[in-house]
């Protein structure tokens, strides 16, 4: 996430990032919310077990499916 951020503020200072509105309204915060469930199941002491990846695969195919969805 900061390597993507750091790319983005340094493509910024020469010319504007303008993005559309399923970047901002889908991808984004898709992002955004995948680091902190990732990042939340490796912190529990269980660390990631099959019901948390049934869990992340089905909001995976949720995030396709909407993508997918937004494209048409």
């Amino acid at each position: 996430m900061h390597f993507t951020a750091l790319n983005a503020g340094i493509i910024c200072l020469f010319e504007p990032i303008h993005l559309d509105a399923a970047t901002r309204r889908l991808h984004l915060p898709m992002a955004a919310a995948s680091v902190e469930l990732l990042v939340a199941c490796i912190a529990s002491r269980h660390g990631i077990r099959r019901p948390a990846g049934t869990v992340m695969l089905a909001l995976y195919a949720a995030y396709v499916a909407a993508a997918v969805a937004i494209s048409l």
